[in-house]
């Protein structure tokens, strides 16, 4: 049996190189708290930041390719016809919110430029903030694409029709 091999994808990667590097510094500040009793304080605030952008980016990544969670009980419910509107709407709602989300994700950045991070000493709109506008980014640049590609197939299977 042959298996489709997947491309990988850059966001994919990133994320994996990003949960890598948070067990690598959650390792390294477990064993430096209880094997070398001195703990080091730059690990976990930078963990606490890659989270941060993983659980963004991943939500992102998830929009991206159709894994997110959705309730579809009504939407099953509807004649075979519509559920290309009611998917439709769906992308178009996040789409808009995720625009909207992106110039406030932008405000709210903007409004804690210069404050830095408690250990590293980094600008804190940058390594914690700017997690929520890049992904709201990347969601709205997703769904324009998914509101384009179901249009071209949604005429492609009329006119077969």
């Amino acid at each position: 049996m042959e298996t489709k091999k997947e491309k990988s994808n850059p966001i994919d990667l990133f994320l994996g190189a990003i949960f890598c590097l948070i067990v690598l510094l959650i390792f390294t500040q477990v064993l430096f708290r209880y094997l070398l009793n001195n703990s080091l304080n730059w690990t976990e605030e930078l963990a606490k930041y890659l989270f941060v952008w993983m659980t963004f980016i991943g939500s992102a990544s998830a929009f991206k390719d159709h894994i997110h969670i959705g309730v579809d009980f009504f939407v099953d419910l509807l004649p075979s016809q519509y559920k290309f509107y009611a998917d439709w709407i769906d992308i178009f709602l996040i789409t808009v919110f995720s625009g909207a989300a992106t110039f406030i994700g932008y405000m709210w950045t903007a409004d804690v430029w210069g404050t830095l991070s408690p250990a590293l000493e980094l600008p804190i709109s940058i390594v914690l903030y700017a997690a929520f506008p890049t992904a709201s980014i990347i969601i709205c640049v997703s769904g324009i694409r998914q509101l384009l590609v179901n249009e071209i197939n949604q005429k492609q299977e009329e006119e077969i029709l």
